[in-house]
């Protein structure tokens, strides 16, 4: 494939395949879109999550989900769903979105900050038990601190019976002229 080919796909979210290769520009609804994850899901379906708005750090940023099916025969539709926006809060930026399986359940992570303020960020969760069909209400993880922020960009590991989340500070740091992030 070359890159003019690939710069001409329609935002539809039909399958578009080469060989062994098939790909999609999915069907965005903001202006932006940033930091897309992709998880197989247990119904066999694949879940895709990002987010976007009209510029990243901005509170119009929310999160969007959408999902490939599969067929009996172990095919794929040949078009992803309509996106679903999956968060809802206007005052934050809602970004870096994750699709995590803990036991029966898919949990959807990701982090929430004043504008443009890492420092003020903290990780959201949303848990479906019915593969992305449905999903609870948000609620916070791991809350920002008066020292800053607290940032996830990568899924939990599971090592036995414990997991593991890799997350980042966005520390308050005293400068000069205010407070900085380190």
């Amino acid at each position: 494939m070359t890159f003019t080919a690939f710069s001409a796909i329609a935002t539809n979210g039909q399958i578009h395949r080469e060989g062994q290769l098939s790909y999609a520009c999915l069907p965005a609804p903001t202006v932006q879109s940033h930091a897309a994850n992709l998880k197989t899901l247990g119904d066999g379906r694949l879940g895709c999550v990002w987010s976007g708005g009209t510029q990243e750090g901005v509170a119009d940023i929310s999160i969007y989900f959408s999902a490939l099916e599969q067929d009996p025969a172990g095919g794929w539709a040949r078009e992803w769903s309509e996106p679903r926006q999956l968060s809802f809060d206007s005052t934050r930026s809602e970004q870096n979105p994750i699709l995590f399986t803990h036991g029966e359940e898919l949990w959807l992570l990701y982090t929430a900050q004043n504008a443009g303020n890492q420092d003020t960020s903290e990780v959201r969760r949303r848990i479906s038990i019915d593969h992305g069909r449905t999903w609870s209400e948000a609620e916070t993880l791991f809350a920002a601190t008066a020292h800053g922020g607290v940032l996830m960009r990568q899924p939990p590991i599971v090592v036995g019976n414990a997991s593991f989340s890799p997350c980042s500070v966005a520390q308050r740091i005293p400068m000069k002229s205010g407070w900085g992030c380190r």
